[in-house]
């Protein structure tokens, strides 16, 4: 099976290079266009099968996408973005005893200031990977709107299992990645 996961669209938050995690922060004007032209890239595309984070910015992302595909859309708190606790709205990490690099590394389970373990995110992406492969291995094609942080940990899981650190894998507002499963 095809399966396109998709990062949603700007948001303020994006735009001032805060970091987002769980807060529920909806799309700026430039992500609802983002939204749109992914949308329109995407539209050859036949989906079988279509899911989404629970957190606003995903669903207004998805919405837009799915007015070309017509599908019921699964919401699965499996794929919302990694929770950064007290790091959440915050553009300045050097206030703080942490990296970026820290936060990416698997053999920490770090959970300093109420940040969700990195191994919580890497679980979470390995159920919903595991559910896709069992309970729908005989769609085609599955769109996945979701967050960069959680797209970083599909990406180690299917392809980096044995690193100790997740890539920093950088992808767009509004861009994918095809994974063939």
């Amino acid at each position: 099976m095809d399966v396109y996961f998709i990062r949603h669209g700007q948001t303020n938050w994006n735009l001032e290079s805060r970091i987002q995690g769980n807060v529920d922060i909806p799309l700026n004007a430039t992500g609802i266009c983002q939204g749109k032209i992914v949308a329109e890239k995407l539209k050859h595309i036949r989906a079988d099968l279509f899911f989404c984070s629970p957190l606003s910015r995903a669903k207004q992302t998805a919405n837009l996408i799915n007015e070309y595909q017509h599908l019921p859309i699964r919401i699965d708190s499996n794929i919302t973005e990694r929770s950064f606790g007290d790091l959440e709205g915050v553009t300045d990490l050097s206030k703080f005893s942490c990296n970026l690099s820290i936060l990416l590394d698997t053999g920490i389970n770090f959970s300093d200031y109420h940040i969700e373990p990195i191994k919580h995110l890497l679980e979470r992406a390995k159920e919903f990977i595991h559910m896709l492969q069992t309970d729908y291995s005989n769609y085609h094609t599955i769109f996945v709107v979701t967050h960069v942080g959680v797209i970083q940990a599909i990406d180690y899981f299917l392809k980096h299992g044995k690193e100790t650190s997740i890539p920093l894998l950088s992808v767009d507002n509004a861009g994918y990645l095809k994974y063939q499963l």
